[in-house]
């Protein structure tokens, strides 16, 4: 509004009037102005720093530390931060100063006091620009630099990084804090205005005071300092690298210079330290607490500058979080982000970042035109590249989640020097395993770029999705072979790709291509728990309606249904496999139908249907006796047989069956397939009060598990280890798998595994003869299964039966019927957070 305009303008004017008065060594006057801000905005840190600086000598001692002390109240209660270090370290150094200490010198007043540093105030800083804002985190890079200018003695140090990561504002900190370690203290040279390298010698002598005329002879520059002990501060050095030559030559004229360079590519010369500068560290979608997050912080305090009645609530937190991610917390971006507080909140803003790079942008007048927005920024590197590079960057744009060189010379053309070209200049990073990626808004305008020529993008994005078919298509057989956690592994590595390759085909109508690649990570898909993708791709290929060969076709449909089957779709998966079946059937293949028949038996038997599944498994196991499918499907039909043995009560058979699949399996080289029957062993022989051998058993299982990175079976192995726990009486150890069961199921949205654990729970509040709890599980476990439409176990029923027969004895007829009635009417989501409660 103009209101807030007109505010947002006083405000700077008076800070700009405090600043100059600061400068001239008016601190009383400075500190008025000051403190007006503060009675308006008592949470503008920058402000609060100021008043701390100018009232040290001022006779506004008690004041200054009074409203020091309001602001770190208010800070804690409201938002929950705390104060700076360079904060903390200014209110000290006033607490610290005598009353009748002499006022800072005005050359040094906007030098934060340094612990570290206890000299620094005698320090010699020419050119050192005085932020109007504070310095937020890295202190662990600030020691590093430190140490690497002073310790270690190194002379050239060059911070390397994208633009708008803030290598300008770290360089000003370390030289702040290194200046007194060279007896000529530090000089900053800016250079982002620079446009000829040939001028570069001047702009160093103008700041160091000792230009003649329009220009600089290097010889004059170098006789200049080479008596120095001086420490040069060179910034935004990228654009005028060809005149670098005259850095090697100031080092060598002066023994006792040495150089911090800023700058988005290396200088590449022997000696140079290169010093990597990455975004604030922010949080992921896991984390707990926004606390000690630098990211975070920059956010809301930028945020309260912007608008000073900004307040983060909890129902913000995922907004902030999908900012800090989507600009990998970058400074310039997170600050650029905040300027919109006082409009928006952080979740529209965040939605208005993925749709445009131009909606984070500034008109502060005070602000360099290449950081007025993320555009500005990427426009300015874009132009310092050659033809080729930009070719480059606009052609490995099309990857998602980073690209190994030889994806980006079969897809893009690029080569392995061109890359490097770009990873030199900040624009690509090559990771420790040798694969190369970018910031995600990097990305996107190399994508903006690309689209400049339609059929290049569109070639491109054919080309990566071929290519990425055929990493599929490499990796299909591999996951069910010797070693399935490996290939899982390079898969998961290139899921973004994967993912990509499948949307390009989904929108270019390329139904065979993709439905290729998708038979081809079903196993991928499904040991990783990747199920809402996996169904809403397949889903998405299959409705295409292109003509299919019978074999891709009859897959598609198969494992669209297993998908299906794991939402408890069972109407879907069912439809999905008589579909696959009945096209399979066409085939001169007998094995053709085998896994499918084998899918469709498993979901009769959950239905109770098992006339049907036992029809349907026979089936399967004969025709792959029949045909060279060998033991690996041979196996997975016995593991469905045994499944269909023990949903009838039946464990002796069971037991024999499972131990024929595990048999099976190890013949096959089937770990995988080996593990899960190894789990279903571990049920037997609790059931036969083996407790030893199911502990054991159940543990190389979760080892697999683990290996495999398998999802759903460590949610099935936590909840069959809180049934080996319940039999040995320990509850305790029960009620924790049973809560990690829960937990994993939920993750997956695998509801019948929810309802799986609601039985179990029902089973460890009777051993807790907790018998009101106990029917509410029970009565949410027969609901939830009767919702999905599954029959309970012949085991699981009859033990339901016995404790609700105990607990009716137990209870009134009223009470009891209460107690069910209640666990009934929970939802699954409901059902999910009483057992997280309610396990321990």
């Amino acid at each position: 509004s103009e209101r807030e305009s007109l505010q947002v303008a006083w405000r700077e004017a008076v800070l700009q009037v405090a600043a100059a008065l600061e400068r001239e060594g008016r601190l009383a006057e400075a500190s008025a102005h000051l403190a007006a801000v503060l009675e308006r905005d008592p949470l503008a840190e920058d402000v609060v720093q100021a008043y701390l600086r100018c009232a040290r000598g001022t006779g506004q001692r008690a004041a200054a530390l009074r409203a020091y002390e309001a602001f770190e109240a208010t800070l804690r209660d409201e938002l929950h931060l705390a104060p700076l270090e360079a904060t903390v370290a200014h209110a000290q150094a006033l607490r610290d100063a005598p009353a009748d200490a002499e006022p800072p010198r005005a050359a040094d007043a906007a030098k934060p006091p340094a612990p570290t540093t206890p000299d620094a105030a005698q320090a010699v800083l020419r050119g050192f620009p005085a932020p109007v804002t504070p310095f937020v985190g890295r202190e662990r890079e600030i020691e590093a630099l430190h140490a690497l200018l002073t310790a270690h003695g190194e002379r050239l140090v060059t911070l390397v990084g994208p633009g708008g990561v803030g290598k300008t504002r770290l360089a000003i900190e370390v030289g702040r804090r290194a200046a007194v370690t060279f007896t000529d203290g530090a000089v900053f040279v800016a250079l982002a205005d620079l446009d000829d390298p040939a001028f570069l010698a001047h702009a160093v002598a103008a700041a160091l005071g000792i230009a003649s005329g329009a220009s600089t002879d290097e010889a004059e520059l170098l006789a200049a300092v080479s008596q120095r002990s001086l420490l040069l501060v060179l910034d935004n050095l990228e654009h005028l690298l060809p005149g670098a030559g005259l850095v090697a030559e100031l080092l060598a004229a002066s023994p006792g210079c040495s150089v911090v360079v800023t700058s988005q590519a290396p200088l590449d010369f022997q000696g140079e330290v290169r010093f990597e500068v990455d975004g604030l560290r922010y949080p992921t979608e896991a984390a707990t607490t926004l606390d000690g997050f630098d990211a975070v912080t920059l956010f809301l305090r930028s945020a309260r500058r912007a608008h000073p009645q900004f307040v983060a609530t909890e129902a913000d937190r995922a907004g902030i979080v999908r900012l800090c991610q989507a600009l990998e917390g970058s400074p310039l971006g997170l600050e650029l982000a905040a300027a919109w507080m006082r409009i928006l909140r952080p979740d529209e803003v965040a939605d208005a970042l993925e749709a445009n790079l131009d909606a984070v942008a500034t008109s502060h007048r005070d602000v360099p035109p290449r950081h007025r927005s993320l555009r500005a920024m990427l426009d300015h590197a874009w132009a310092l590249l050659s033809d080729d590079e930009r070719a480059a960057l606009a052609g490995v744009s099309a990857f998602r989640g980073g690209f190994r060189r030889e994806a980006a010379e079969e897809v893009a053309g690029t080569s392995l020097r061109t890359l490097l070209a770009l990873v030199n200049k900040s624009l690509l990073r090559r990771t420790s395993d040798g694969r190369f990626e970018s910031l995600d808004v990097v990305r996107r305008y190399g994508l903006e770029r690309l689209g400049e020529d339609p059929a290049r993008r569109a070639a491109l994005l054919d080309a990566h999705a071929e290519h990425f078919t055929a990493v599929g298509l490499r990796a299909g057989p591999e996951l069910v072979g010797s070693a399935p956690a490996d290939w899982g592994d390079r898969l998961a590595a290139e899921h973004d790709n994967l993912r990509a390759a499948l949307d390009h085909s989904v929108a270019s109508g390329a139904a065979e291509r993709g439905l290729r690649l998708a038979n081809a990570l079903f196993q991928y898909w499904w040991v990783r728990g990747h199920y809402r993708e996996a169904r809403s791709t397949l889903d998405a290929l299959l409705r295409l309606e292109r003509p299919l060969p019978d074999d891709v076709y009859a897959e598609a449909l198969g494992n669209a249904g297993a998908f299906a089957h794991l939402f408890d779709d069972f109407g879907s998966a069912r439809s999905h496999y008589e579909a696959s079946i009945a096209i399979a059937r066409r085939s001169s293949d007998p094995v053709a139908p085998a896994v499918t028949l084998e899918r469709l038996g498993t979901l009769l038997n959950l239905l109770g249907d098992m006339d049907g599944a036992q029809r349907a498994l026979e089936e399967a196991r004969a025709r792959a006796q029949s045909g060279d499918a060998g033991a690996k499907l041979v196996a997975r039909t016995l593991n469905g047989l045994a499944g269909l043995a023990k949903a009838r009560g039946d464990a002796e058979a069971a037991e024999r069956w499972n131990r024929a699949c595990f048999q099976a399996a190890k013949d096959a080289g089937d770990e995988f397939m080996a593990a899960c029957a190894q789990a279903n062993l571990g049920e037997s022989a609790m059931l036969r009060g083996d407790l030893d051998a199911a502990r054991s058993l159940h543990a190389e299982a979760r080892s697999a598990f683990e290996r495999l990175d398998f999802r759903v079976g460590l949610a099935i192995n936590a909840q069959q280890c809180a049934e080996v726990a319940l039999q040995a009486g320990d509850l305790a150890a029960a009620g924790s798998e049973l809560e990690r069961a829960m937990t994993r199921f939920a993750d997956l949205d695998d509801t019948l595994g929810v309802a799986e654990v609601a039985a179990s729970l029902a089973d460890l509040a009777a051993a807790r003869a907790d018998w009101p709890d106990a029917l509410r599980w029970i009565g949410a476990a027969r609901a939830q299964h009767d919702r999905l439409g599954v029959v309970l176990s012949v085991t699981v029923r009859e033990m339901l039966d016995g404790h609700q027969a105990t607990a009716g004895a137990r209870l009134r007829p009223a009470e009891a019927a209460e107690m069910l009635a209640e666990g009934a009417s929970w939802t699954v989501e409901e059902t999910v957070s009483r057992a997280r409660v309610g396990a321990g």
